[in-house]
């Protein structure tokens, strides 16, 4: 809070909790052999399979992107190749919240040992409401901020002269959370999201 002789300068903050209404998995399938081509062969069946029972589950084709793809070199204690291992990345969105843990299962039936589950991200796919939210009661604790400044200064408030968006270490959080795989679909928590909001006002004194 900074009061100055042409009026009074406050930083305003609030979070708010919006329900998670979608889940972004971060998958990958990994699979050893001899030579490369092997390694990639396996690694290719094990993606049919994962985006099978993607699908299967309900997910659509167009919710799921591969993200990356390698095979690499497998190193002995001697320093030599003794093999390699091929991976291939996912990405996958769900809406269907509730039965996360449940997907998450039947992939590890259906593509087993292969399957590395990277990370799980938890969001709500469309926050602005509650931006909107977070972005008013930030407003009104930069005003209560003001109006108590100007009391103590024996000042008047006045218009307001500016308002600066802050990133709030910072801004809103759309990612509200993020966490590994949770096994059974009832160990599966998707709690809520928080949005942070973050505004500096200046208001000019009225006298």
């Amino acid at each position: 809070m900074q009061p100055t002789n042409s009026g009074v300068t406050v930083v305003g903050r609030a979070t708010v909790s919006t329900a998670s209404d979608r889940v972004r998995l971060h998958l990958a399938v990994e699979q050893q052999a001899e030579s490369g081509a092997d390694a990639l062969s396996r690694s290719a069946e094990a993606a049919r399979t994962l985006r099978s029972t993607l699908r299967d589950a309900g997910i659509d084709d167009r919710l799921v992107q591969t993200v990356g793809m390698s095979v690499d070199a497998r190193w002995g204690d001697q320093q030599q190749v003794v093999g390699y291992v091929a991976r291939q990345r996912f990405c996958a969105v769900t809406d269907n919240i509730e039965q996360a843990g449940e997907l998450l299962e039947r992939l590890g039936r259906a593509v087993g040992d292969a399957l590395r589950i990277d990370n799980v991200e938890v969001y709500a796919n469309d926050p602005s409401q509650a931006q909107l939210q977070a972005q008013n009661d930030a407003f009104a604790d930069a005003a209560a901020q003001a109006e108590q400044l100007a009391r103590q200064a024996g000042r008047s408030l006045g218009a307001v002269r500016s308002i600066t968006t802050l990133d709030a270490s910072g801004g809103p959080e759309i990612y509200g959370r993020s966490l590994m795989a949770a096994g059974k679909a009832d160990a599966f928590a998707p709690g809520q999201v928080s949005i942070d909001a973050r505004l500096q006002v200046t208001w000019d004194w009225a006298d």
